[in-house]
């Protein structure tokens, strides 16, 4: 239900639209509905090269500030000027609170001093990656520990925050939600060449580097199969290296940065997606994105992965850094058309029940509803 008076927010990412990581992703599929709801969200993000201060953009105003560049300047004047700007900002939105996606992000530096003000704006906090211990800085502490309430993508989201907070403070699960697909993947076939796919950057955390040793180790013992991997990054040399040594470099194409909407029809064209993450991934959203599609995922046991993937019934979850594993997990996998068959109707359900677009909007909405001091009424 929709209001004249909508209730306002100010959404602090770390990046924004053209950008397309998981949060910018994340915002641009849940911003117009929660409008819909009466709950108008602005977004404040860094600046960047090339992009405009303040644009609306598909009806969200958008304001960008050199937050990083400031606080590397070390320079006082530089983010004391970024302080007053953002001030100003929140000064004409007049919101009925703050939201941080994300607290590893520089504008928590900015936010943790706004806050300090008397009668300070309420802060949600949304954690879309896992905690680490290095992640205990004290401005971290100390906004978890102003936090109205806390959100996860994930549950091993949520675990990770859990001794950075009070007891009484609210918790939500909120996982990222996907919209329907607009193409699914056909059924893989026994003796049809397997299609396999990572998408990421090419960095040594997100572990395609194990995902070319597995194929190879798969190939060993009679396994036909290619994988694309979709993304730049510094790696992208060393990991070609790697599928030359290995002696499958036919197997292993570069597909480099593609648009959403290639990045799904090259997803659909695929039988398997590989995310042998190094690092604790809050969600996993691109293994998500292919379950809808009916693709099967292979991924390391780190972070929300498992929440994604489900063991033996979406595909595999595998120890992290382990390039055997993978392996075993491929000949598993495409060990007959049936079981593949299966664990692509699981996926593409499992998708549908716990990542849907709808119930993650909703998530939201009731996250700004229930954690804030405005009217309960107003909505």
């Amino acid at each position: 239900m929709t209001t004249s008076v909508p209730m306002k927010v100010l959404a602090f990412s770390p990046l924004y639209r053209p950008f397309l990581g998981g949060i910018e992703i994340l915002l641009e599929n849940t911003l117009q509905p929660l409008r819909e709801l009466g709950i108008d969200v602005a977004v404040v993000s860094e600046s960047a090269e090339g992009l405009a201060e303040f644009e609306v953009m598909d009806g969200t105003r958008v304001y960008r500030l050199p937050m990083s560049a400031a606080v590397r300047s070390r320079v006082a004047h530089e983010p004391l000027m970024v302080i007053r700007r953002l001030a100003a900002i929140i000064k004409k939105e007049q919101p009925s609170l703050l939201h941080m996606h994300s607290v590893a992000q520089a504008a928590a530096f900015y936010v943790d001093r706004l806050t300090t003000a008397p009668n300070p704006l309420p802060i949600l906090v949304t954690l879309h990656g896992v905690l680490e211990e290095e992640d205990k800085l004290g401005v971290v502490l100390r906004l978890l520990g102003r936090a109205r309430a806390l959100s996860g993508v994930s549950r091993a989201c949520l675990a990770s925050g859990a001794s950075y907070l009070p007891d009484h403070v609210p918790r939500h699960l909120i996982y990222n939600g996907v919209p329907p697909a607009s193409v699914t993947a056909p059924p893989w076939r026994m003796g049809e060449r397997v299609r396999l796919i990572s998408v990421g950057r090419l960095q040594k955390e997100k572990g395609f580097d194990l995902a070319i040793r597995g194929l190879a180790q798969a190939v060993s013992h009679g396994f036909d199969g290619e994988i694309s991997i979709v993304g730049r990054g510094n790696e992208e040399q060393e990991l070609r290296s790697i599928a030359r040594a290995l002696g499958i470099a036919e197997r292993v194409l570069f597909c480099g940065e593609m648009p959403p909407a290639e990045v799904e029809r090259e997803m659909a064209r695929c039988h398997a997606i590989l995310a042998p993450s190094r690092q604790r991934e809050g969600f996993g959203l691109v293994v998500a994105e292919a379950g809808r599609l009916g693709v099967p995922a292979i991924v390391a046991d780190t972070g929300g992965l498992s929440e994604v993937a489900l063991h033996g019934r979406t595909g595999f979850v595998v120890d992290q850094d382990n390039a055997g594993a993978i392996g075993s997990a491929l000949l598993n996998l495409f060990s007959s058309q049936a079981e593949w068959c299966r664990m692509s109707d699981h996926a593409r359900s499992h998708v549908r029940e716990s990542f849907g677009l709808a119930n993650c909007i909703e998530g939201y909405a009731d996250f700004y509803r229930s954690n804030t001091w405005t009217d309960p009424h107003a909505i």
